[in-house]
């Protein structure tokens, strides 16, 4: 996400586990990719819940605050590792 929110002008970024956190501003100003994540790992707030991945409940929660923003030209990328949790995904 470093290299193409540096490419890109209209670049906006999102994090989550079980709750979910634009960090487009954490990019601003930053050039090296791992004070990039140490910043995101401090200051995004992204535990809306308990704390384990929760990918129904991170993206019900994009889409209530930013469905909005969507256009259709728009490209969203979700990069995710393949880790699972203990817990089942909130249902829509």
């Amino acid at each position: 996400m470093h290299a193409i929110s540096s490419q890109f002008s209209k670049v906006r970024s999102f994090v989550f586990v079980d709750g979910l956190d634009e960090v487009t501003q954490l990019f601003e100003g930053m050039d090296d990719p791992a004070e990039t994540v140490a910043r995101i790992n401090a200051e995004a707030d992204v535990i809306a819940f308990d704390g384990h991945s929760d990918y129904g409940r991170a993206l019900l929660s994009f889409h209530d605050r930013f469905a909005k923003d969507v256009t259709r030209r728009s490209t969203i990328l979700i990069l995710a590792t393949r880790a699972t949790t203990t817990t089942r995904p909130t249902p829509k």
